[in-house]
């Protein structure tokens, strides 16, 4: 619904928006902080909520969000590398899921997974945003690297 406002509705939705973005970061921020466990499916969800949003602003108020972003930066940057250690780490250590089967009360699956999935669909919107792709400048090499981490 967002994607598809323009005129009279956007100026109004980012007016709206526009004093919520600061206090939502920093609460994002907050979460993001620490790194990501490889055995808690609670963590995983909230994450990947946090990563829902921050797809629809970077998507819906780039220019809202663009001068916002810089404090989130670190905490994103070390949501990537923790849970790409996360990953390693379950994928070395157990052979069956011992969270499988769990789903949250909207019924979508509490998985690191679906973690990872969520984390890649955020890459891919970094990437194709130009104010984004600035913000992340030099290291877009290092992180577009992440998701063949992920594969090995």
């Amino acid at each position: 619904m967002l994607g598809v406002m323009s005129g009279i509705y956007m100026r109004e939705t980012t007016a709206l928006m526009l004093p919520m973005i600061k206090p939502w970061i920093d609460q994002f921020s907050s979460i993001l902080e620490h790194p990501v466990q490889s055995k808690d499916p609670d963590d995983w969800s909230i994450r990947i909520e946090v990563l829902k949003c921050l797809n629809q602003f970077i998507q819906n108020f780039p220019n809202v969000v663009e001068t916002e972003f810089m404090v989130i930066f670190g905490q994103l940057w070390q949501t990537f590398m923790s849970s790409l250690q996360a990953y390693k780490r379950s994928s070395l250590e157990v052979l069956e899921d011992p969270c499988d089967g769990r789903y949250d009360s909207d019924g979508a699956e509490k998985s690191l997974e679906s973690f990872v999935i969520q984390l890649f669909e955020f890459l891919l919107t970094i990437v194709g945003s130009a104010k984004f792709v600035k913000v992340f400048g030099n290291n877009v090499k290092k992180l577009c690297t992440i998701p063949l981490l992920f594969y090995k």
